[in-house]
């Protein structure tokens, strides 16, 4: 864990950090460091995706449809599944890193 103190005799706090760039900028690898490195868990949107999509049928053909239309994967799934994912114990307890998060522009 970082050994970070924001004040004095403040209680340590799992780092919380989330990589943003140019698409191929190395973000994916990057946080795969990082996290091996601090010992953080890297939430990987796209990993999230793969695995409900595997496991939930809906969620398969609203992302099917989505890449068959050209579009992004919906925000309600994608906020849903990270969302999920944080909240976990190994996230809350470790820390986490968040590499291509979001991914609509705003």
């Amino acid at each position: 864990m970082l050994r970070i103190r924001h004040r004095n005799n403040a209680p340590r706090r799992p780092p919380k950090i989330i990589l943003i760039g140019p698409p191929g900028s190395g973000r994916s690898t990057q946080a795969e460091m990082v996290a091996s490195a601090f010992g953080l868990v890297n939430v990987s949107p796209q990993k999230l995706l793969r695995e409900a999509a595997e496991k939930n049928p809906p969620i398969k053909m609203k992302l099917h449809q989505a890449a068959e239309n050209g579009e992004q994967v919906p925000d309600e799934i994608l906020l849903r599944l990270v969302d999920e994912r944080i909240r976990q114990s190994d996230c809350r307890v470790n820390g986490w890193i968040l590499d291509g998060f979001p991914e609509t522009e705003s």
